[in-house]
């Protein structure tokens, strides 16, 4: 119930509140790993990024955890920010190894294969981000768009492109993808 109110305090913008119920849930209970993740999002929001890696940790040393994808990308997340690239791509790929349909690990996987230019991968990796349950997430979709375009493989960029638009059409995602679509061939 603490890390609950914690979570809603938060929602509200009573930061201050939301860490003092998330404290007191890890008070309650020493191996409530969501717990830890959510006040390590807490530090990782304010920029103290070593706290927040460390509350990750502390979720991971609970072997008993069901959710350890989460804490695993948060650690990636955090070491992409800080330069870390192929610590944060050990992370995410042990992250997918935990949970294979964690649509946010596949995303960041690809937009690391995409810095690289490792558009094949790319690809792949952006297309399990949008698989099944991960339907819902805009940047997915105009990341796997730009991925096929690279491949010039347009038809696929299309239908990326397209669906965005039609499923997302008040983002900004969908004015980039109607911008982008008028330039395939």
């Amino acid at each position: 119930a603490h890390n609950h109110l914690g979570l809603a305090y938060f929602g509200l913008g009573k930061k201050d509140l939301a860490k003092k119920e998330i404290e007191t849930a890890i008070q309650v209970d020493p191996l409530y790993s969501d717990a830890y993740i959510n006040l390590g999002n807490f530090y990782a929001e304010k920029s103290e990024l070593e706290k927040a890696k460390s509350l990750y940790r502390k979720a991971l040393d609970n072997l008993e955890y069901k959710m350890r994808h989460r804490a695993l990308t948060n650690l990636a997340q955090i070491e992409l920010k800080q330069g870390n690239t192929q610590q944060a791509r050990t992370l995410l790929h042990q992250s997918i190894q935990a949970n294979p349909d964690y649509c946010i690990s596949h995303f960041l996987l690809g937009s690391i294969y995409m810095r690289e230019n490792n558009t094949n991968r790319a690809a792949e990796a952006f297309k399990k981000s949008v698989a099944t349950a991960c339907t819902a997430n805009p940047d997915g979709h105009l990341y796997l768009g730009l991925s096929y375009m690279k491949l010039k493989q347009f038809d696929k960029a299309r239908s990326s492109f397209t669906f965005l638009i039609e499923q997302f059409p008040e983002t900004l995602q969908a004015q980039k993808a109607g911008d982008l679509i008028k330039d395939l061939p």
